[in-house]
């Protein structure tokens, strides 16, 4: 959020499909005495269709207030926000997957009154009406966890049957993990690792079944299976909307480091828009082409002079469909991307 212009490209987005829901929530919460109008979620969460929620105090100096980003991000110009994103990824959780909230969702930078933690049980019993595919919440911090204890009162039968679980640990913020002694410092980290890890578990418990692409066991640590969902026209190559497609592929997917030998399986599943021109080219292995040349950030890149391409040389199994979107579908496509160890 330091970054000028990545900061301008978010508020642009902060309406975006997925996360609209979540951002007209916060605006019907407006304003509470002082306390001003809500950090919205950064539109580069998943909102409506992430699998956790990661519940903490209220709002930092860096997304609320004057000062701040006007975001709950991973991406916020503080420390807790940078150690928030290295645990989860230490855990194999990607950030993107974890929508954040505040268990007062006000900027009040202090510690929450009962009162204030039972004000904030609505807008949370809101939220997560809003996540169908929510599985699991991580409560850090004890003011985080007081609060859910007070939701749960209200709404626990609700959220068993959901399906839903919680976890707690320690706030991430270096302030919570002081201590003079060292060995309870680390135990601490610890607690919120293993914490973490017990989530993401939970996640992929929930993303597994009979016919789903599973990692190999012998793929390297820290690559996880990768679902995302694009919003956009599907399309296929030297066709106007190429370019548009290819590239909410590429902000959909991300950037990560991919080890040299790294194989991988792909199923994608495209949602398709009604035709309105007979020039419309929706073949499958149309979409496909400048769909795989967008995933750079997931499977890597060629080495090679001019443009980067994706290297898609490391697939070994598609498994693809189309069909046209429904009811109150958008279209894009799914995207489910696999690591394996070898061919």
């Amino acid at each position: 959020m330091r970054d000028v212009r990545y900061r301008e490209q978010q508020w642009r987005d902060r309406y975006a499909p997925h996360v609209a829901p979540i951002n007209e929530l916060v605006d019907e919460l407006g304003t509470r005495d002082e306390a001003g109008h809500p950090p919205y979620v950064a539109p580069m969460y998943k909102g409506v269709r992430a699998r956790a929620l990661a519940i903490l105090r209220d709002p930092g100096p860096k997304a609320g207030g004057e000062n701040g980003s006007g975001f709950l991000s991973v991406e916020n110009d503080d420390q807790s926000a940078q150690r928030q994103d290295e645990f989860f990824r230490g855990a194999g959780i990607d950030p993107a997957e974890v929508v954040p909230w505040n268990a007062y969702p006000w900027y009040i930078n202090s510690k929450p009154t009962r009162e204030q933690l039972l004000q904030g049980t609505e807008p949370l019993r809101r939220l997560i009406a809003l996540l169908p595919h929510l599985r699991v919440v991580i409560l850090e911090g004890i003011d985080a966890k007081a609060a859910w204890d007070l939701f749960v009162a209200r709404h626990g039968a609700w959220v068993r049957s959901r399906g839903i679980e919680a976890v707690s640990t320690y706030h991430p913020s270096r302030q919570a993990l002081q201590h003079p002694d060292p060995a309870e410092r680390d135990r601490r980290e610890e607690h919120i690792r293993s914490t973490l890890r017990r989530a993401a578990r939970v996640i992929d418990e929930h993303d597994t079944g009979p016919g789903v692409e599973k990692p190999s066991p012998s793929a390297p640590e820290g690559l996880r299976v990768i679902d995302v969902d694009v919003i956009g026209q599907p399309a296929a190559a030297s066709t106007p909307s190429e370019l548009p497609w290819r590239a909410a592929v590429t902000a959909a997917i991300g950037r990560r480091e991919v080890p040299d030998g790294v194989r991988f399986a792909i199923e994608v599943e495209f949602r398709l828009p009604s035709s309105r021109e007979r020039d419309d080219r929706w073949d499958l292995d149309g979409l496909l082409t400048p769909t795989f040349e967008a995933l750079g950030g997931a499977i890597g890149w060629r080495r090679g002079q001019g443009r980067p391409q994706a290297d898609d040389e490391r697939i070994d199994r598609i498994v693809a469909s189309k069909r046209p979107a429904t009811g109150d579908e958008e279209p894009g496509a799914r995207l489910r991307i696999v690591p394996l160890a070898s061919p």
